[in-house]
């Protein structure tokens, strides 16, 4: 079963179930998701109320480093996102990179 990333840890859905992802320009099927209920996201969104206020306590130029941090994984990573995506939303290989691309 496919699972959530809640609270900083991968948990089942309360619903038990999962969705298809589908590549849209093939209509192939390329993986399974949780399907979140009403029950995930009051546990999202109280994990996040709770890392934000970590987070909040953290000084800024520790963040800004973490930022960086993230920023240099995904232009390691690029690649493989980029083909990810490609996949996910049907875009063309050239036009997935550019999107990540642009995010660091």
């Amino acid at each position: 079963m496919s699972k959530q990333f809640i609270d900083g840890k991968f948990v089942e859905s309360h619903s038990n179930e999962t969705i298809e992802v589908l590549n849209p320009a093939n209509n192939k099927l390329i993986g399974e998701v949780a399907k979140g209920n009403e029950q995930d996201v009051k546990d999202a969104v109280a994990g996040a109320v709770q890392a934000q206020k970590s987070w909040a306590a953290v000084n800024r130029v520790k963040r800004a480093d973490i930022v960086l941090q993230l920023a240099a994984q995904l232009e390691q990573n690029k690649e493989e996102i980029a083909r990810i995506y490609q996949q996910e939303q049907g875009k063309v290989y050239s036009a997935a990179l550019g999107e990540v691309e642009n995010s660091t």
